[in-house]
Formats: C-alpha cells, sequence, structure tokens
C-alpha cells in the first residue's frame, strides 16, 4: 500500500504541559508536524542553550510527532522549538517559551508562533498596550465626571448666591 502527500502548507506545532510551580524535568511536551516532507526529521530544541530534546522521522503520509519531558534546565527564560521542512523545502517552525526559577519549577508558559523561516512573517514590535489603552480610557471617564460634578457645583453656588 502506498501513500500520497497531498500538498498542502506545512504545519508543525509544541505543547508543554508545564504548570505553575511543577518542576520543568516533570513537565511532558508532544511537539507535532503536518504536510512535512517525507523522510525528513522533525525536531525539538530547547534553547537558551541549544539541545536537542526530541526528533522523529517524517512519515510517507507527511506527519511527524514527538512526544517527551524537558530535560532539567536552569533559572531563566527558554524557548522550546520545533522545527520542521515543509514539502516545499521550506523550514516552518512554532515555539513555546516559559520561564524556570532557580528551584526548578516553571514560573510560567507561553506560545509565541514563529512563522515560516523565510523571513514571511513580519517581526512583532513595540509593546502590547491593550492594558494601557484601558487605563487611558478610565482616566478620560474619570476626567469627564468629574468635570460634569464641578460644573454642576459651580451653578448650584451660582443660583444659591443670586
Amino acid at each position: 500500500m502506498s501513500t500520497t502527500v497531498v500538498p498542502g502548507t506545512a504545519e508543525v506545532s509544541i505543547w508543554v504541559s508545564g504548570r505553575t510551580g511543577e518542576l520543568s524535568t516533570s513537565t511532558p511536551f508532544v511537539g507535532e508536524g503536518t504536510q512535512l516532507l517525507p523522510g525528513s526529521t522533525m525536531t525539538v530544541t530547547a534553547y537558551s542553550e541549544p539541545v536537542v530534546i526530541g526528533s522523529a522521522a517524517v512519515a510517507a503520509d507527511g506527519h511527524a510527532r514527538v512526544a517527551a519531558t524537558l530535560p532539567a534546565l536552569r533559572a531563566g527564560t527558554h524557548r522550546v522549538v520545533v522545527a520542521g521542512v515543509g514539502l516545499d523545502g521550506v523550514v516552518v517552525e512554532h515555539e513555546v517559551s516559559l520561564s524556570v526559577s532557580r528551584s526548578g519549577a516553571i514560573i510560567w508558559v507561553g506560545t509565541a508562533p514563529t512563522g515560516r523561516a523565510s523571513g514571511a512573517a513580519l517581526a512583532a514590535t513595540g509593546a502590547d498596550l491593550q492594558g494601557a489603552d484601558m487605563l487611558a480610557a478610565l482616566w478620560l471617564v474619570v476626567g469627564a465626571g468629574l468635570l460634569v460634578m464641578r460644573r454642576t457645583l459651580l451653578r448650584r453656588r451660582r443660583v444659591a448666591f443670586a
């Protein structure tokens, strides 16, 4: 029986199942890829020091899967990156960032897709100002309310003196 891969967009994903307070060494992860080049290798690498923590050969149907546990990570912020080669020969990646305390416990886990290595994705720049926007809107509403209160009080004083 032969399998044919229907061309499509290559995708890889990584899930780190860690919870705040768990030791990184007891944290499982799963990396998966679809529409990858059959016979190539999908790898999972932990950074800040590049260490390959898992790999799998891509099957004839273009799928690959790696499931393992994170190694001991030193204190600081790390990235766990899964990478594979698409049918078009372009490397695709996805990453999860996490921070580890001095005791080896996970402080936080977050996702950051890295797009295609060909440079098709734009870099994220600037700051996330959603919280600042909400605070600015709140201050505008409070300021408007104070202005209305002041005008009302001034009108009452004028009526009382007239």
